[in-house]
């Protein structure tokens, strides 16, 4: 169990350079998971946009990219995939060995693959980077740059907490037990090694009084 724990990988679809572009085709957001995309990727090709696998893309097209804490977002990336792949094993899982496994090996999934990952593959393109505070800063920073009414659907605007459906709660079990287990210290060891500018970038944003930057 645990060598096949540690030999899982799946990328769930989010490949690398997915984004999702503009009806006009000069802006476009790029998809990282565990940073409300799903959700504002919905509501954006509800308005005719769509979801593109091409890294490569014209130089005048504007880039929007959405940036959480690395710790934050591994949090809910690992109890993600915690229970897509092991919830039927909760018992054989939650083991010293697996824990150690977890701390040291840190990515296990798209879900968990640093950001820098993501948004580095279009090093052609101006983008202006924010920062996933909550929900609703998403929600502001999206439709402030896309110049489109935010979305009226509840499940939208705050999609943690909209439901506690069993799905929904087994999620939040996984969570907690990553919470209370592992030492996030060693987690955060990882990403400020691998995915410094991310940090950078998220510091950079802290400092600046519009909550984004530019590169």
């Amino acid at each position: 169990m645990i060598e096949e724990f540690q030999n899982m990988w799946q990328h769930k679809g989010h490949p690398r350079g997915q984004h999702i572009l503009s009806p006009c085709g000069n802006l476009a957001v790029v998809c990282i998971p565990k940073n409300s995309s799903s959700y504002w990727r919905t509501w954006l090709e509800q308005k005719n946009w769509t979801v593109q696998h091409n890294p490569i893309m014209e130089k005048n097209v504007h880039v929007l990219c959405c940036l959480r804490d690395p710790v934050n977002r591994w949090v809910a990336g690992i109890s993600e995939y915690l229970y897509t792949y092991w919830d039927n094993d909760e018992d054989t899982i939650k083991c010293k060995a697996t824990l150690k496994l977890i701390q040291d090996r840190v990515v296990f999934d798209d879900h968990s693959e640093i950001q820098n990952y993501f948004y580095s593959v279009f090093p052609n393109n101006s983008i202006n980077f924010f920062k996933h505070d909550d929900t609703q800063s998403v929600w502001n920073a999206i439709t402030k740059w896309t110049g489109t009414s935010p979305p009226s659907e509840d499940y939208l605007h705050n999609p943690i907490n909209f439901t506690e459906d069993p799905v929904n709660n087994r999620r939040k079990m996984w969570k907690e037990w990553v919470l209370d287990n592992v030492d996030l210290d060693k987690v955060k060891y990882y990403y400020e090694s691998y995915d410094h500018q991310t940090y950078w970038l998220l510091k950079q944003i802290d400092e600046q009084e519009s909550n984004k930057i530019t590169i």
